[in-house]
């Protein structure tokens, strides 16, 4: 009996956690939106010099002071030590290999 009791609580353990990883990922953002698409999509375009670059411009003039917060956040956060390890790896590719991958972030201006 107890044995069913521990899987009932095991189940509904794994339920409310998965349910709390939901609400996590699927929980509206403060993110400005530009043409229906976030502010995160539009700097990746403009930060990996995409054909969209010039329509990333856009997003950032008209979103104006909304974007700001944001971009302060994400330039303020630190490169973590997987990012570091690819910008390392692909620094040693040969450019033929390399230019097939996302452009490292390079965003403190130091080369690994």
């Amino acid at each position: 009996m107890s044995s069913m009791k521990a899987r009932w609580q095991i189940a509904s353990l794994v339920v409310v956690a998965v349910a709390t990883i939901v609400v996590i990922v699927e929980s509206p953002s403060n993110e400005p939106v530009y043409q229906g698409k976030r502010l995160s999509y539009w700097f990746r375009q403009y930060a990996q010099q995409t054909p969209q670059m010039s329509e990333a411009t856009n997003a950032f003039v008209h979103l104006g002071g909304q974007a700001v917060p944001y971009l302060v956040r994400v330039l303020e956060r630190p490169i973590g030590p997987w990012q570091r390890a690819y910008n390392f790896a692909w620094g040693l590719l040969p450019k033929s290999q390399s230019k097939k991958l996302t452009l490292p972030n390079w965003r403190d201006g130091a080369r690994y």
